[in-house]
């Protein structure tokens, strides 16, 4: 997957996992050429968001 983290770019393989500070504007999609299923855990009270990869596969 690829997510967009502020003004940063990251590839995040099958088993990662991206953690994104509240405010922080951010967006995310499958790679190109892949697609993706993943697992977004929103815990606010510990100020951040943490998205885990958890499979993919080529479209």
């Amino acid at each position: 997957m690829e997510f967009v983290l502020g003004e940063e770019t990251a590839t995040v393989a099958e088993g990662g996992s991206v953690a994104v500070p509240p405010g922080l504007p951010h967006a995310f999609g499958a790679a190109p050429g892949v697609g993706a299923d993943l697992l977004a855990v929103l815990t606010p009270e510990q100020e951040r968001y943490d998205v885990h990869v958890v499979a993919m596969a080529a479209p």
